[in-house]
């Protein structure tokens, strides 16, 4: 239990990174159910190529690419390496990589609300 606190560091980045592309989908449709099935047809393949329901080795190395990008496949690697090293240090890029990329989902939102509001 001793580092607890950075796992939820890490947890808590990735539901930031969540919450603000749930909100951005949001902002970009107009009903509820509209939102909620892209936000399913998003979410299923980013887990499926980041490596969350399978093993992420066993995929084509294509696959395994794609889901470099995922910040699903970063919260992992950033698992593994604290289960490791015990240290926020070692994971430092990915963190601030999913501040970054959560800042500019809640940029797009606002510039959309924003020119949704003067219209």
């Amino acid at each position: 239990m001793e580092n607890s606190i950075n796992f939820l560091v890490v947890i808590l980045l990735l539901n930031l990174v969540a919450l603000s592309f749930n909100l951005c989908i949001v902002s970009f449709t107009r009903s509820k159910y509209t939102s909620s099935m892209l936000n399913i047809l998003i979410t299923i393949p980013c887990c499926m190529l980041s490596g969350v329901f399978w093993d992420y080795n066993i995929m084509p190395k294509n696959f395994q690419i794609i889901g470099e990008f995922m910040p699903t496949r970063w919260v992992y690697i950033c698992i593994e390496n604290l289960q490791q090293t015990n240290d926020l240090g070692s994971i430092n890029t990915y963190l601030n990589v999913m501040m970054i990329l959560s800042v500019i989902f809640f940029v797009i939102n606002f510039v959309k609300l924003k020119v949704n509001k003067e219209v």
